[in-house]
C-alpha cells in the first residue's frame, strides 16, 4: 500500500472515531440519563426537564438551576426553591446544615417546595408498615423506620407506607377544605408514602383514607410545601397524566424560581475557568495567550532583521581560541599608535600597586613610553618599544 493512501485511511479513521465519540456524548448529555432521577437536566420520562422549561417560558418568571449551596441563593424574598425527587430513604437527606440554610431562606420570605422519591425505599415484609418517629399509640405490626430524616424531625412530621409493599398503583386523593380554590378536587396519586402525626402548623391539602399526601405550613415569613410523591412533575407524567393546576400552583406568587440540583448529586466545583467567566477575565486570558505566543515566537526567531545575503554564500566561520579573539578585539578598538601606551597603562595600574619593588623600573619604562608617544605616528615602532620595555623589566 502506498504511504499516501495509508495516511489518508488513517486520517479518515481518526475523523470517524472522533465523530462517534462526539455523537455518543451528545446523546448522553441531551437525554440527561447521566443525572439522577427527577433532575431538570434529564429529558427522559423520569426527569423534570419539561416542567423546568415550561416554567421558564412563562412571562414574568426568572427560572434557573442552582448548582451551589442554598446560602449562595441570596435573599429569599419573592423566590421559590424546588427540591425535586428528594430521596426519602437517604439517611443524610437534607442534613442539619442544609436545614439551617433553609430556615434562613424561609425567614426572609422564601418558598420551599419538596417532593419525595419513594421508589428507592426498601421493600418491607407483607403486612408491615414503616414509621419515622414515634409509632402510633396502640399500633401493631409496625417496624421502626431504618433511616434518619433530620428535616422531618425538625419540622415535625412522620412518614409511613399506606401498604406493605412499594406499590405503584394509583390512589385517588381528595382536596381538603384548606386547599386553594385553583387546585383540582381530586388527583391521581401513584405513591404509597403518607404523612402522619403532623404538627398543628401543618395544613393537609390532599389526602385519602391512608393519610395526607400534600401538606404545607408557614415558616418564618415564607411557606413550605411537601409532597409524598414526585410522579406528577416528571416528564412521563406531563405527557400521559398531567396535573396542570397543581403544577401551576406549586411556584406560588414568586417571580423567581430556582431548581436545586445539589441534593441530587450535581454540584458545581468552581475552577479557574469558572472564576474567569464569573469575574469576566476573558480579556486577561486572551492577553496571557498572546504574551505566551510572542514569547515562543521570540525564542524561535530573532526580532533583529537579517543582513542582506547572510546565510546565502555558504561561508562558514571557524571557531578560535580566547587569545585570538582578544587580539582581534584589540585590532578593532585600539589604533596601532596607541597600542603600547594603553597596554602599558593597564599593566602599570594592575602591577604597580602590588609590586612596590618595581617602582624604579616602572619609572624608567614610563619614560620610554613617553618618549615613544612624543614621536610622530609614522615614526613609532611598537615592536621595538615592547622589546626594550621587556628588557628593562627583566634587567638584573
Amino acid at each position: 500500500m502506498k504511504p499516501s493512501l495509508s495516511r489518508l485511511l488513517l486520517a479518515c479513521a481518526a475523523v470517524g472515531l472522533g465523530w462517534a465519540i462526539w455523537r455518543l456524548l451528545d446523546l448522553r448529555f441531551t437525554t440527561g440519563d447521566i443525572y439522577a432521577e427527577g433532575s431538570t437536566f434529564r429529558a427522559d420520562p423520569v426527569g423534570a426537564r419539561a416542567y423546568y422549561e415550561s416554567l421558564s417560558r412563562l412571562p414574568g418568571l426568572a427560572v434557573s438551576r442552582s448548582l451551589e449551596p442554598v446560602h449562595r441563593l441570596g435573599n429569599g424574598v419573592d423566590t421559590t426553591l424546588f427540591l425535586l425527587s428528594s430521596d426519602a430513604a437517604d439517611r443524610d437527606w437534607l442534613s442539619s446544615r442544609n436545614v439551617g440554610e433553609l430556615d434562613d431562606f424561609l425567614a426572609q420570605g422564601g418558598r420551599v417546595v419538596i417532593t419525595l422519591n419513594e421508589f428507592r425505599l426498601p421493600v418491607p415484609a407483607n403486612g408491615t408498615n414503616f414509621w419515622i418517629g414515634t409509632p402510633p399509640t396502640g399500633g401493631t405490626n409496625f417496624s421502626p423506620w431504618p433511616f434518619g430524616t433530620s428535616l422531618a424531625t425538625h419540622w415535625r412530621f412522620d412518614l409511613r407506607l399506606a401498604r406493605g409493599t412499594n406499590s405503584t398503583d394509583a390512589f385517588t386523593v381528595t382536596a381538603t377544605p384548606a386547599a386553594a380554590p385553583e387546585l383540582p378536587g381530586t388527583l391521581r396519586w401513584p405513591a404509597s408514602l403518607r404523612f402522619a402525626q403532623l404538627d398543628t402548623n401543618w395544613i393537609p391539602l390532599f389526602a385519602d383514607e391512608h393519610g395526607p399526601v400534600l401538606i404545607t405550613r408557614p415558616a418564618g415569613k415564607g411557606w413550605v410545601v411537601v409532597a409524598s410523591s414526585d410522579h406528577f412533575h416528571r416528564n412521563g407524567a406531563l405527557r400521559t397524566d398531567r396535573n396542570s393546576a397543581l403544577l401551576a400552583w406549586l411556584p406560588g406568587p414568586s417571580s423567581r424560581i430556582v431548581f436545586d440540583e445539589t441534593h441530587l448529586g450535581t454540584e458545581l466545583n468552581p475552577g479557574i475557568m469558572t472564576l474567569a467567566r464569573r469575574y469576566r477575565l476573558h480579556g486577561l486570558g486572551f492577553g496571557l495567550l498572546l504574551l505566551a505566543a510572542l514569547f515562543i515566537w521570540q525564542q524561535s526567531s530573532s526580532l533583529v532583521p537579517r543582513q542582506a545575503g547572510a546565510g546565502e554564500t555558504g561561508e562558514t566561520v571557524t571557531a578560535q581560541d580566547s587569545a585570538t579573539g582578544f587580539h582581534n578585539l584589540l585590532r578593532r578598538a585600539v589604533p596601532v599608535a596607541e597600542l603600547v601606551p594603553r597596554c602599558f597603562g593597564a599593566w602599570r595600574n594592575s602591577v604597580g600597586r602590588t609590586r612596590p619593588d618595581l617602582a624604579p623600573r616602572i619609572a624608567a619604562m614610563q619614560d620610554l613610553v613617553n618618549l615613544e608617544s612624543a614621536q610622530p605616528p609614522k615614526a613609532r615602532n611598537p615592536v621595538e618599544v615592547y622589546r626594550r620595555l621587556t628588557d628593562l623589566l627583566h634587567r638584573r
